[in-house]
C-alpha cells in the first residue's frame, strides 16, 4: 500500500469520534495493518480459478454453438419455405410460416434459458470462489496481524478479510443518514 494511502487511512480513522474501539487487539501496538490481495495476479495463478473459468468459458462455447446450429437450420428451413412458395397452396404457406414462427419463438426461448442456466453457472462459480478466498483468509489471518485484507483491482476495490472488532460500519451509516437528513431539511 502506498504511504500515502495509508497515512490517509490512519488520519480518517482518528478523526472518527469514539473509534477508541479501534486502539485494542494486536494491530494496535503498530498502528492499523492493512493489506491486500491483488485479485488479477490471482486468476492468473490460482489454479482453481484458470481450471473452472476454463471450465465455464468452455460451456459458453458449446452454448453458443448450439444456438449458431439451430439458428443456420431454421434459416434453412426459411431458405427452403421460401424456394418452394410458389408451388404452395395459401393455406401451405400460412401453416410453413406458422411452424417457422412457432420454431423461431422456441429457438428464441431456448436460447434465454441455456444463457440463464449459463450465467447461473457463473453466478455460483463467483459465489464458490468468494468463499474459497475469505475461508482461507480466514486461517491466514488467524493470528489477527491484519486488521483488513482488501482486494486491488485495476480500478476497483473489495475488503475480502475483515476483523469484526474494526467495523466501524454502524457509525458511518448513522454519520451518513444524519448527514443526508440535514440535506433533506434544506
Amino acid at each position: 500500500m502506498q504511504p500515502e494511502l495509508l497515512w490517509l487511512v490512519n488520519n480518517l480513522l482518528n478523526r472518527i469520534p469514539n473509534h477508541q474501539h479501534l486502539q485494542q487487539g494486536p494491530a494496535a501496538s503498530n498502528g492499523l495493518v492493512i493489506a491486500y490481495v491483488d485479485i488479477d495476479t490471482v486468476e492468473a495463478y490460482y489454479n482453481y480459478f484458470k481450471q473452472k473459468k476454463t471450465e465455464l468459458e468452455t460451456n459458453q462455447q458449446a452454448i453458443e454453438n448450439e444456438l449458431q446450429a439451430n439458428v443456420r437450420a431454421l434459416q434453412n428451413e426459411a431458405a427452403d419455405f421460401q424456394r418452394k412458395a410458389n408451388t404452395m397452396t395459401q393455406s401451405e404457406g400460412e401453416a410453413a410460416q406458422r411452424t417457422l414462427y412457432q420454431k423461431q419463438q422456441q429457438l428464441e426461448g431456448k436460447a434465454q434459458n441455456m444463457r440463464a442456466k449459463y450465467a447461473e453457472q457463473e453466478n455460483k462459480f463467483n459465489e464458490e470462489l468468494q468463499k474459497r478466498l475469505n475461508d482461507f483468509l480466514e486461517k491466514f489471518n488467524s493470528d489477527k496481524r491484519y486488521a483488513y485484507i482488501l482486494s486491488y483491482r485495476t480500478g476497483a476495490s473489495n475488503i475480502l478479510y475483515k476483523d469484526k472488532k474494526y467495523d466501524i460500519t454502524p457509525e458511518v451509516i448513522k454519520g451518513l443518514n444524519e448527514a443526508n437528513a440535514t440535506e433533506e431539511k434544506k
